[in-house]
């Protein structure tokens, strides 16, 4: 940019001594310019990236063990009823509308997952880490949800009926007219 390369003729010991406001007004641009670049970077959004091999064996296969498949769309995929996709990366993983049931994703990586108005009844999300996933309008009757983390996560309007929450985290999760009892948010962690 055209402000970084008079950067050093502004900062001269000539331009410093004359200290004419042109200068210092320049001066201050570039330093909020990249006083800026630089807090911008630490609140970017997070990459995901998949990989395309990991991506193929799930569509043949219907399910992929230990698979990265971050940030990927899945809509498209149909994944076999009670697939293994435990210790999978699916962070940021686009599973809107999916149906699928008796999902094996133990230990698996939702964060930032978009799982909302799936069908994911008797599934295993023990020691998953679903933080910031959505899960609204998710239907999870059922699903053993053992140590898993859902901090931040959206689930709202989420059918839990009859699952185990036992040891889960809960922290500032959405339960907004959430199907959930009493005895359930027992089980959870609040921390």
């Amino acid at each position: 940019m055209k402000i970084f390369k008079q950067l050093p003729a502004i900062f001269s010991k000539k331009a410093l001594k004359t200290n004419t406001y042109r200068n210092l007004k320049i001066a201050n641009i570039a330093v909020v310019v990249w006083i800026s670049t630089i807090v911008l970077s630490f609140f970017a959004s997070p990459s995901y990236a998949f990989e395309p091999r990991d991506l193929e064996k799930l569509r043949q296969m219907g399910e992929c063990r230990g698979c990265n498949l971050a940030g990927a769309d899945l809509r498209p995929i149909l994944l076999k009823d009670n697939a293994d996709l435990s210790r999978a990366n699916l962070s940021g993983a686009d599973l809107e509308g999916i149906p699928m049931n008796g999902i094996n994703f133990y230990n698996a990586n939702l964060s930032g997952a978009d799982l909302s108005k799936t069908r994911i009844a008797g599934s295993n999300f023990s020691e998953a880490n679903l933080e910031d996933a959505n899960l609204s309008e998710a239907d999870l009757e059922g699903s053993v949800f053992l140590n898993a983390n859902l901090k931040n996560a959206n689930l709202e309007r989420a059918s839990l009926s009859g699952a185990d929450l036992e040891g889960s985290i809960l922290k500032n999760a959405n339960l907004k007219d959430a199907l959930i009892s009493p005895h359930q948010l027992e089980q959870a962690r609040k921390n």
